[in-house]
């Protein structure tokens, strides 16, 4: 790449400094890395991905799964029919947030969901209901951050159609601020996630995030462009 882009200049004899020449080419090139950069920009930023969890498995440990920037320890990938099975509880119908869908996780490997994701990400969201503490009591849904301190503190609220609460979680973006995962789980009065003994159940759907382009990739995009499009001038 670096031998291409040194010879797209014009002639095989190298221009002398200060040059007339020197000037023409030194304007082309930053015509055509200006455009490189407008045209590579949007796609190296508009990357929004999202995991809806269909397709995969059912049963299958979420902590085994090959996901596209992101990976999730804690839970199993299940569908609503098999959810009814296991729980008692109806869902068919109303646990899924995807539409047309019928799958999500349930965290019933490890009192805590823990998503963390392969780069860092200006923004995230996703859908979590939350089953009922070991008391029969709707439980507040506690969220931690990647390092697994307290940050954000979910009340139950008013139960969805579900029957159990639902939160719809957005988180940023906030300028200046990254995110590289966090973690989910039921909590007691206090506030603190619910000990590992006692039945904690946490269901997830509709993931989505926007990862940060790395700068290096941003940089060889443009560039490759700006190359190929100078190439095309000269023909």
């Amino acid at each position: 790449m670096l031998m291409g882009l040194m010879h797209l200049g014009g002639s095989g004899t190298a221009p002398r400094s200060g040059s007339a020449q020197v000037r023409r080419v030194r304007a082309r090139w930053g015509r055509w890395l200006a455009v490189g950069l407008l045209l590579a920009g949007p796609a190296a930023t508009a990357q929004a991905a999202g995991i809806d969890f269909e397709g995969l498995p059912v049963g299958l440990d979420i902590g085994m799964a090959t996901l596209d920037g992101v990976s999730i320890q804690g839970g199993i990938v299940l569908d609503e029919a098999t959810v009814e099975v296991l729980t008692g509880f109806p869902a068919q119908g109303t646990w899924n947030t995807t539409p047309g869908g019928a799958q999500g996780v349930l965290n019933v490997l490890s009192p805590l969901l823990t998503i963390s994701f392969t780069t860092p990400v200006r923004s995230f969201s996703l859908d979590a209901l939350t089953l009922s503490d070991a008391f029969g009591q709707p439980a507040p849904l506690r969220v931690l951050d990647a390092n697994g301190d307290p940050w954000l503190l979910l009340e139950p609220g008013t139960p969805g159609d579900s029957g159990f609460p639902e939160h719809a979680i957005a988180v940023g973006p906030i300028a200046g601020q990254l995110y590289t995962g966090f973690s989910l789980c039921l909590a007691d009065g206090a506030g603190s996630c619910l000990d590992p003994g006692l039945p904690t159940s946490v269901w997830i759907d509709e993931l989505r995030f926007d990862p940060v382009p790395e700068p290096g990739t941003l940089m060889l995009a443009s560039l490759g462009l700006a190359a190929l499009a100078a190439r095309r001038s000269r023909r």
